[in-house]
């Protein structure tokens, strides 16, 4: 299967909604770049200068080691499509962090056309190219809002640091020394790195990290001891405590809530 120049592949297309639940950001992984496509309502973007509102129409663009759009505080709820593509190496897709849709049909519509014609474009690269094109040619920079850059020296050193912090979370032993060392920077310039590009220190992007990987295989079913060893996590009892004070309630709890969704549905035929 041929590549085009930008995308390798189109990962995923989906749309999503928040309805009332409130959703916190994700990190974005090496080798793919994410776009938030708002539709309605208004969420949240957490940057190194601060939180920025979205809305209808915003478009924002997510390289490995950002973080994805969340609920806001009041949580009002959001509507968005998500564009997730492979890159080729060596090649960023993005024009700037924030645009606005600027294309002659709406957005909704533009999501609603996308999706509807997902399933006969599934694993064609053109069709991941021509949804790239069309996001970057109906959409407009918001230079009131843009980002601040990092050197292109940073931007490496960033880039080597989270590979390895991707690759090497569940490792307990992993410390902001060794992430430093893997980036070929000192732990000081690390953190001067971390925070002109994202609004975590390395420490607590590992933890995220481990966070993230822990919702997934929770969700399998797994001991709590178990998913606590997975990720990363010293202890047990250590694991319980981060993970109760980043999502307000134990991963005990959200495991019965998988169980519950998951158990079968008995009917009388009597």
């Amino acid at each position: 299967m041929p590549n085009t120049p930008y995308v390798a592949t189109l990962l995923s297309l989906m749309s999503f909604q928040t309805y009332d639940r409130h959703y916190l950001p994700r990190i974005i992984y090496p080798g793919r770049e994410e776009i938030e496509l708002v539709l309605d309502g208004q969420a949240i973007l957490k940057t190194p200068q601060g939180e920025q509102r979205v809305g209808p129409g915003d478009l924002i663009w997510h390289q490995p080691g950002d973080q994805t759009i969340a609920s806001t505080r009041e949580r009002v709820p959001y509507e968005c499509l998500i564009l997730a593509l492979k890159t080729n190496p060596g090649r960023s897709l993005r024009r700037s962090r924030m645009n606005h849709w600027t294309g002659v049909i709406s957005a909704r519509q533009f999501a609603e056309d996308a999706l509807r014609r997902l399933s006969d474009h599934v694993d064609d690269p053109e069709f991941a190219e021509y949804l790239y094109c069309a996001l970057k040619i109906h959409s407009e920079p918001q230079y009131n809002t843009e980002l601040q850059n990092v050197s292109h020296s940073s931007a490496l050193a960033f880039d080597k640091a989270f590979q390895f912090i991707s690759e090497r979370f569940s490792d307990p032993a992993l410390t902001v020394d060794n992430v430093a060392e893997a980036a070929l920077v000192s732990v000081s310039q690390l953190h001067n790195i971390f925070r002109g590009k994202t609004d975590l220190t390395p420490y607590q992007m590992i933890n995220q990290c481990r966070m993230e990987y822990a919702l997934t295989v929770l969700s399998e079913n797994r001991p709590i001891k178990q998913v606590a060893a997975m990720s990363g996590f010293e202890s047990e009892g250590g694991f319980i405590r981060a993970f109760k004070k980043k999502y307000g309630h134990s991963p005990g709890a959200l495991k019965k809530h998988h169980q519950r969704l998951s158990a079968p549905v008995l009917t009388s035929l009597g």
